[in-house]
């Protein structure tokens, strides 16, 4: 388990060196800020994963991500929430992420959002972080 949470960390680092990569693009990305809501319901989240990345993940992998990253079970993953799950814990890569803005801006095909390397290595990550949960919870 701690091996997988150390590679996890490593993701975050390669994510957060991607220059176009930020906090603020990937949570208007998995829809934080569609239809005036303030946060990422669960469909939001299957949806983006599904279609945006093109990626395959059962409802139950969803439910799990979603409900480890929504800490305060208000059926809503809220931007301080979903920002946990991709800064590092290396105070200055987390610098780093922190310090960066926008990117996309305007932009509304959230398929345009972020070049194909940052793009695969955030599917890598998701998927990790998916895995990762799966054996957390498989183990209780």
């Amino acid at each position: 388990m701690t091996e997988i949470e150390g590679e996890l960390e490593k993701k975050r680092r390669e994510l957060v060196l991607r220059s176009d990569f930020n906090l603020c693009d990937v949570f208007k990305m998995f829809g934080g800020l569609s239809r005036g809501k303030r946060g990422v319901d669960v469909d939001d989240l299957y949806g983006t994963i599904t279609s945006n990345l093109n990626m395959t993940i059962t409802k139950d992998e969803v439910f799990i991500m979603f409900y480890k990253l929504s800490k305060n079970g208000d059926s809503l993953i809220n931007y301080n929430e979903f920002s946990d799950c991709f800064t590092p814990r290396s105070k200055e890569y987390a610098v780093i992420l922190n310090s960066r803005g926008g990117f996309y801006g305007k932009e509304s095909d959230f398929t345009k959002f972020f070049e194909g390397p940052t793009r695969e290595l955030l599917k890598i990550f998701i998927k990790g972080f998916i895995d990762c949960e799966v054996s957390i919870e498989l183990v209780r």
